[in-house]
C-alpha cells in the first residue's frame, strides 16, 4: 500500500494542488472521487471509516450515491444544519466542469457527536472531480467558544454599566474609557475625560498619602477597595465606593485599570448625620437606652454610663430590670403598658453600679420594624434624685410655714381645752358626790383626748413628708381637714363638708394631702 500523503490546504481558501493520477488512499483525510453528476465512483478508507453506519441507510455516501442527495438525506435524518446554498451552487458548478474549484462546509453528526468538514472541490477533467473534507470541527467549536465568551462579556458589560459607574485607565493613568453613568455623575461627557487621569475630578478632601498607597497597591497587581470624593464638573462633591482591578500583561505588570464604583453620596450623608446624632446623644445628660422585647440591652449611651455607672461593653446584652436593680412589680406593670399602648412614662426607683439609690423619671416609647412588629423599647431617663430631695425640703418648709400659721389657732384652742381641766381639779377638791365627780373626770378625760388629737395632728403634719404612699379615702381626710380647721379657726366662722358617696380612693400620701 501507497504510503498516505497530507495534501496541503491553503489558509486563506484558495486553491490547491492535487498530483496528478495521485491514488486515493494516499490521500490523509476522507476523500472521494466524483463523476460530472455528483456521483460517488471512488471513496477513501478514511471516507468510509466516517460515513459507514453514520445513516440508517448503510449505502449512504458510498459509491454510486449522489453526494448531494446524500447531504440533504443527512439534514433530514440527523437533524444538522443544510450546507449553505453557495457552498451547494459552487460543488453542483464544480461536478460540471463550469468552475475548477470551489470550497464550502459540511455539518455532520457522528453518533451523539456534532462536527464540521471543510468541502474541498477540484475538477480533475475528464477524470471527474476529487471531493476532500477536512475535519474542522475543533475550530469551529473554539470559534463558537469565542463567540459565546464574547457575548457573555458583552451581557456582563452592558449589565455592569447599568448598575455601577465604570473607567478604564491605561498604565500611566489616563482614562482610556468611561461609561454613560461615570459621565453622568461628573458631570463631563466622554470627550472630556478619554485621554485625562483622575486628577481632573481630585476634590481635595483626602490627602495625597491616600491615592499614594492606593497606586503602590495597583501597582503591585493587587486590587484596591476605598471611598473616594471627587468634584463635579458642576462643582458639586459626590462619594463613590471604589474597586480597581490591575489586568496584568505577560510580563506580570499591569497594562491597564479597570475602575468600578458606586455612588454612595446618600449613605455618606446619612452616616453623617448618624454620627452627628450619636454625639449629641452622647452629649445629653439624660440616659438613653433601647433594650428589646427580652429585655436584654441593645444600646447604651454615654449618659447612662455617666448615670448608672455601667460601660456599654458592660450593659450590652444584660437585662435592664437586672441591671438597674428595679422593682420588679413596677417595671413588668410598666412594660406591659408600654407593649399595650406603645408609650409609658412614670417615675421608678433604680441602682447604680455602686449600688447607690436613684428615682428617674422614665419614658418608655415602643418602637417597630418596616412590617409595624414591635422589635424593641427605648428608654430615656432623668434623674430626678436631688429634685425630690429639694420638694422633700420644700414640703417641709411649707408645713413648718403651716404650722406658724396655724400656731395662734392651735394655743387659742389649746387654752380651751386645758380650762375645764383646770376648772375640773379645782372642783375635785370640793366635796363632790360620786355622780358630780364622773362628770367631771368624763370633761378632763375628753379635754385631754381633744388635745391629744390637736397635737398628733400637728406632729403628723410636720413630720409627714416621709410617708408612704397608700390607697386613700378621701372622704376621710375631707372630714379630718374640716375637723382641724373647725377646731383651728374662731367660733364665728362655720366650717361645713359636703363629701360625695361615691368618691373614689386615690394613691398618695394622707399627710400630704392635709
Amino acid at each position: 500500500m501507497s504510503e498516505s500523503v497530507p495534501i496541503p490546504v491553503p489558509e486563506d481558501g484558495g486553491a490547491f494542488a492535487l498530483p496528478v493520477q495521485l491514488p486515493l488512499e494516499a490521500l490523509a483525510s476522507e476523500a472521494a472521487l466524483l463523476d460530472g453528476k455528483g456521483r460517488l465512483l471512488e471513496v477513501n478508507s478514511a471516507w468510509r471509516r466516517l460515513f459507514t453506519g453514520a445513516l440508517p441507510d448503510p449505502e449512504a455516501f458510498l459509491p454510486g450515491r449522489g453526494f448531494m442527495e446524500d447531504c440533504g438525506l443527512s439534514t433530514h435524518v440527523l437533524g444538522t444544519p443544510p450546507p449553505p446554498a453557495h457552498c451547494v451552487e459552487g460543488m453542483i458548478q464544480v461536478f460540471r466542469g463550469e468552475r475548477k474549484e470551489a470550497m464550502g462546509e459540511l455539518p455532520f453528526r457522528v453518533g451523539d457527536d456534532p462536527r464540521c468538514f471543510r468541502v474541498l472541490a477540484r475538477s480533475l477533467g475528464s477524470g471527474g472531480t476529487l471531493l476532500q473534507l477536512v475535519d474542522i470541527s475543533e475550530q469551529r467549536l473554539a470559534e463558537m467558544a469565542l463567540r459565546e465568551s464574547v457575548r457573555e462579556l458583552s451581557d456582563f458589560k452592558a449589565a455592569l454599566d447599568c448598575h455601577a459607574i465604570v473607567a478604564v485607565t491605561n498604565a500611566s493613568g489616563r482614562i482610556t474609557y468611561v461609561n454613560d453613568l461615570f459621565c453622568s455623575i461628573s458631570g463631563y461627557t466622554s470627550e472630556e475625560l478619554v485621554g485625562q487621569d483622575h486628577r481632573l475630578l481630585n476634590s481635595g478632601r483626602h490627602p495625597s498619602s491616600y491615592f499614594r498607597e492606593m497606586w503602590k497597591t495597583i501597582g503591585r497587581g493587587e486590587v484596591w477597595r476605598g471611598d473616594i470624593c471627587n468634584l463635579s464638573k458642576a462643582g458639586h462633591l459626590y462619594w463613590v465606593a471604589t474597586t480597581i482591578v490591575p489586568f496584568l500583561g505577560g510580563d506580570g505588570k499591569p497594562v491597564q485599570f479597570v475602575a468600578i464604583r458606586n455612588d454612595i453620596t446618600e449613605l455618606r450623608a446619612a452616616e453623617e448625620r448618624v454620627a452627628e446624632q450619636a454625639a449629641l446623644i452622647d452629649e445629653a445628660r439624660d440616659a438613653i437606652l433601647v433594650r428589646g422585647l427580652d429585655q436584654k440591652v441593645l444600646f447604651w449611651s454615654k449618659g447612662a454610663e455617666r448615670m448608672y455607672g455601667w460601660t456599654a461593653s458592660e450593659a450590652l446584652g444584660r437585662p435592664a430590670d437586672q441591671l438597674l436593680q428595679a422593682d420588679p412589680k413596677r417595671f413588668h406593670a410598666a412594660d406591659a403598658a408600654v407593649r399595650t399602648h406603645g408609650e409609658w412614662s412614670g417615675e421608678i426607683p433604680v441602682a447604680s453600679k455602686s449600688g447607690h439609690r436613684l428615682m428617674v423619671d422614665s419614658r418608655w416609647t415602643l418602637l417597630r420594624d418596616g412590617e409595624g412588629h414591635p422589635k424593641s423599647i427605648l428608654t430615656i431617663d432623668t434623674d430626678v434624685t436631688e429634685r425630690k430631695k429639694l420638694e422633700q425640703q420644700f414640703l417641709r418648709a411649707q408645713r413648718m410655714e403651716s404650722i406658724g400659721t396655724l400656731a395662734g389657732g392651735i394655743a387659742h384652742d389649746l387654752n380651751n381645752v386645758l380650762a375645764p381641766i383646770l376648772m375640773s381639779i379645782e372642783l375635785l377638791r370640793l366635796e363632790l358626790d360620786r355622780q358630780e365627780k364622773d362628770e367631771i373626770l368624763d370633761t378632763i378625760e375628753s379635754s385631754a383626748r381633744r388635745g391629744a388629737e390637736l397635737v398628733g395632728q400637728v406632729l403628723s403634719f410636720a413630720r409627714g413628708v416621709e410617708g408612704r404612699r397608700l390607697s386613700v379615702q378621701m372622704k376621710h381626710l375631707v372630714r379630718d381637714v374640716a375637723k382641724i380647721a373647725s377646731e383651728t379657726f374662731p367660733r364665728n366662722i362655720e366650717i361645713r363638708a359636703e363629701v360625695p358617696s361615691n368618691l373614689p380612693p386615690v394613691l398618695g400620701d394622707p399627710t400630704q394631702i392635709h
